[in-house]
C-alpha cells in the first residue's frame, strides 16, 4: 500500500465548546492542540483579530488562526452572548485524533456540546 501524501485527503474537526477564553490565551490554546494533534507550525505565528472591527462590523469576540504545514486550525470566540462559546475548526491532511482535541477543549474551555468530523 502506498502511503498517503499531504493534500490527497483533507480531514476536518468542528467542535463547539461552552466557556469563555481569555483573548491572551489564545496562541497558547492554539500552540498546545498544534502539539497535541501532532502538526507543524513551520515556524509560522497566528493571527488574532477582535471585535467588532473599528467600523462596528462583526459580533463580540475574537478569532484566531494558526496556519500548518498540513492546513490550519481556527479558533472563533463568542463571550457576550447567552452561553458563551468557542468554535474550534482543525483542518489537516495529516491524520489526527480527534477525541483527543475534544478532551484537550474540554479541560482548557469548557464543556463540547457539539462536534462533527469529515473527510473531503
Amino acid at each position: 500500500m502506498t502511503p498517503e501524501r499531504l493534500g490527497e485527503k483533507m480531514r476536518i474537526a468542528g467542535f463547539a465548546c461552552r466557556g469563555v477564553v481569555d483573548p491572551a490565551r489564545l496562541p497558547a490554546l492554539l500552540g498546545q492542540v498544534v502539539a497535541l494533534a501532532g502538526m507543524d507550525t513551520a515556524g509560522l505565528s497566528p493571527k488574532v483579530w477582535a471585535y467588532p472591527l473599528p467600523d462596528g462590523r462583526g459580533g463580540t469576540g475574537e478569532t484566531a488562526v494558526q496556519p500548518l504545514v498540513e492546513s490550519f486550525l481556527a479558533m472563533d470566540t463568542w463571550p457576550a452572548i447567552d452561553g458563551p462559546r468557542v468554535y474550534v475548526v482543525l483542518a489537516s491532511c495529516r491524520p489526527f485524533n480527534p477525541d483527543a482535541v475534544a478532551c484537550y477543549l474540554a479541560k482548557e474551555i469548557g464543556p463540547v456540546v457539539r462536534r462533527g468530523y469529515f473527510e473531503i
